[in-house]
């Protein structure tokens, strides 16, 4: 875990210092929820990858990085092959 978080603020550090006005954001907020009591959970978009993220007013915290689309597909395909085989 700690392992990611260093990845994470290294892929941040490196958006951030193209500055705002960089033609290319590489950084997005894909979606948040609020959980109250100023704590939330959010999808943020590095590049290509995306990561969980939750926070409250102290902190913010890495919770997971979320498999691509081809991953899930590629897991998806496993699974089905796993399930078939089961069924033998």
């Amino acid at each position: 875990m700690k392992k990611a978080l260093l990845s994470m603020s290294s892929c941040l550090q490196r958006t951030l210092s193209g500055g705002l006005g960089s033609r290319q954001r590489r950084l997005r907020v894909a979606e948040t929820l609020s959980l109250g009591d100023k704590r939330f959970v959010a999808v943020v978009q590095v590049d290509h990858q995306e990561f969980l993220i939750g926070g409250s007013s102290s902190s913010v915290s890495l919770l997971a990085r979320l498999p691509s689309e081809q991953e899930c597909g590629q897991e998806m395909s496993s699974l089905r092959e796993i399930s078939l085989a089961a069924g033998k």
